[in-house]
């Protein structure tokens, strides 16, 4: 990524680096490259990219709980109810159970056996490979194997080869380019938002990014001093607490920090409320 920053020196050649990163066609003498939007844009993009090469897929990935997939014997009528409900064109498939995801069905695959009375429905001739990752890997090397390949589904694998998450192209070109809505997008409907109820009070979801975070508030205090591997709000409540606390549970952090649990049950942690006050002398 070193090389790129060297070479990008203006928004044109910018564009032009991006376009055969991603395989597409682009001319330099098009009117885009004259819109100064579009060069800073071009900026925006490149230091993106700088940034990606540092991110891991655990960081982006929908997490194993928000994962919707069926059964390789699902039948041909429970498909298509799956793909009227959840408004996907493409869900994965297991075998046995989440750990044992074989490949994906895309709706365009499906639609040639609800229109052609003539073929009988099978799953399994439906079936398109995916790709598989453990969590560590760099989004920017996955991004180039699915180009690669083809392939624009990943299942994020754990340390014992168990589905930890699922990644689209969209979650790493969201990375890029900002946010893309995606059928498999986790921030559906502003679903992340940081809601300010009052003067340094914010109700929030417990799978809020800490990334997200600290773009808001800057460095957190609590979070950074606070030890052990999370990603999320809710992963830092469970480092801290140890355990999952019950909707109604209070408790203050010792950096200034009040937080209350608005939602939760015997699994995960749902809608919390955070509070900044002052430190204790």
């Amino acid at each position: 990524m070193r090389k790129v920053y060297k070479k990008v020196r203006n928004a044109s050649t910018k564009i032009t680096t991006l376009c055969k990163l991603f395989g597409i066609g682009c001319k330099e003498s098009s009117g885009y490259f004259k819109d100064s939007s579009i060069h800073h844009a071009a900026n925006q993009i490149v230091e993106s990219l700088g940034e990606l090469r540092d991110i891991r897929v655990s960081e982006i990935m929908i997490p194993r709980t928000d994962v919707i997939a069926i059964s390789i014997k699902t039948t041909m009528q429970e498909l298509y109810t799956k793909f009227i409900t959840t408004k996907l064109t493409r869900i994965p498939v297991y075998k046995k159970n989440l750990d044992d995801i074989v490949g994906f069905v895309h709706i365009q695959d499906f639609l040639l056996f609800v229109g052609d009375k003539n073929k009988t429905f099978d799953i399994n001739h439906a079936l398109r490979t995916l790709i598989y990752t453990p969590r560590s890997t760099k989004c920017m090397d996955l991004l180039t194997k699915m180009r690669l390949e083809g392939t624009h589904l990943a299942v994020v694998l754990d340390e014992y080869g168990g589905t930890e998450g699922l990644i689209t192209i969209s979650c790493l070109l969201g990375s890029i380019v900002g946010e893309i809505n995606d059928e498999h997008e986790r921030r559906e409907n502003n679903f992340f938002d940081i809601d300010e109820i009052a003067e340094n009070s914010y109700i929030l979801d417990a799978k809020t990014p800490i990334q997200d975070l600290e773009k808001k508030f800057g460095e957190i205090e609590f979070l950074s001093e606070e030890e052990g591997e999370y990603e999320t709000m809710g992963g830092f409540i469970l480092a801290y607490l140890g355990y999952i606390p019950e909707k109604g549970e209070k408790f203050r952090h010792p950096a200034g920090v009040e937080i209350e649990i608005l939602e939760a049950n015997h699994r995960r942690i749902g809608k919390i409320k955070l509070a900044f006050k002052e430190v204790d002398d």
